[in-house]
């Protein structure tokens, strides 16, 4: 088994009822909230894991995870 370790961007965004909601920042797809940002960050982790839990690493379906990988130096 193959294991790809992600690091990517994400877009943090407090609400007024005091909540956080997290989602990666270059593409739409999974996202988390929660009050407690260190629990919305954990839940995003869930929800990204969940994603790719049965995803095989092949060629065709690399573009997929070349997205998640693009972090651009600021």
């Amino acid at each position: 088994m193959s294991h790809v370790s992600l690091k990517f961007p994400i877009l943090i965004e407090p609400q007024s009822q005091k909540r956080y909601v997290l989602r990666p920042l270059l593409f739409a797809g999974v996202s988390a909230a929660d009050k407690r940002h260190a629990k919305a960050v954990e839940q995003l982790r869930k929800e990204v894991r969940r994603e790719f839990k049965n995803l095989r690493v092949k060629r065709e379906n690399l573009d997929h995870l070349l997205w998640y990988t693009f972090n651009p130096q600021y």
